[in-house]
């Protein structure tokens, strides 16, 4: 999905890739923004989808656990 809509890289951390694609008809024609996570024990790759308003992976990741990026620090990922 990522690569049909056009999805370019915004930032990246060291929770993620921060990546916006093109606008979404059915979303009020909202920039769709992704953070591109990797499982620490898979290795397989998830794309998230945050707030057009989100400026970091960080933030973005923070965001689905409802946390602000400065409150979120995991103890352990698995």
């Amino acid at each position: 999905y990522l690569r049909e809509a056009g999805a370019s890289e915004i930032a990246t951390d060291d929770t993620g890739t921060l990546l916006e694609g093109s606008t979404l008809k059915d979303d009020d024609n909202a920039a769709a923004r992704f953070v591109r996570v990797r499982c620490p024990s898979t290795g397989r790759e998830y794309a998230l989808r945050v707030p057009p308003t989100v400026q970091t992976a960080r933030e973005g990741v923070a965001w689905t656990f409802g946390v602000e990026a400065t409150d979120y620090h995991p103890a352990q990922e698995t």
